[in-house]
């Protein structure tokens, strides 16, 4: 991709793992995703919103992943034409072969009918390139550069991530014993019990 600006050139590179096609010509941007809790699944259509905080999910959902949805965190959710209340779970949101362990929120009330993928738990943890008039929905996760994490592109400047080295000397030496090990592959070993 190139960017004029002012009189120059930029250039930028951005690479992605997975192209999804969509259906342009639906309301919405729709993605298929899973959600697994334990050995319970079940397959849900959900809609690209980025105006959303959260990933939230009908109550049907829920139940079917055999919550009681209710013994959740409880979470209002604004829209611009009042509220609702929801309740949040730890499920695993499996996008392509990406598996996110996530806080899903799911509508107290059976009226709500709407399957959302938002900010937290979805866009903060990927990659995204859109090409809506194609129905192109290019993805990658945000930790696809084998484990480096670009500070800069996260607004940390130099100052900052001195700041951040400083403060986070304090646990170094116990995050690097061996004992810490079995987190290398938390994921894994999590779908695993």
């Amino acid at each position: 991709m190139r960017c004029h600006l002012g009189g120059g050139e930029m250039s930028h590179l951005l690479r992605f793992e997975h192209l999804l096609d969509y259906d342009a010509g639906k309301e919405s941007i729709t993605v298929p995703v899973t959600l697994r809790v334990n050995q319970a699944w079940v397959h849900v259509e959900t809609k690209l919103d980025t105006g959303s905080s959260y990933c939230v999910f009908e109550r049907l959902q829920g139940e079917m992943l055999g919550l009681n949805v209710e013994t959740g965190f409880p979470q209002w959710i604004g829209t611009p034409t009042g509220s609702f209340l929801t309740y949040g779970h730890g499920v695993t949101l499996s996008v392509k072969d990406y598996d996110l362990d996530i806080v899903a929120y799911f509508a107290k009330d059976e009226w709500f009918n709407r399957n959302v993928l938002g900010r937290h738990g979805w866009l903060n943890r990927i990659r995204m390139g859109l090409i809506d008039y194609e129905g192109k929905l290019y993805l990658s996760r945000v930790d696809d550069d084998d484990g480096v994490v670009e500070l800069a592109a996260s607004g940390i400047d130099q100052h900052q991530a001195a700041e951040l080295r400083v403060r986070m000397q304090t646990f170094a030496e116990d995050w690097e014993s061996e004992k810490m090990s079995v987190y290398d592959d938390y994921d894994a070993a999590k779908f695993n019990l």
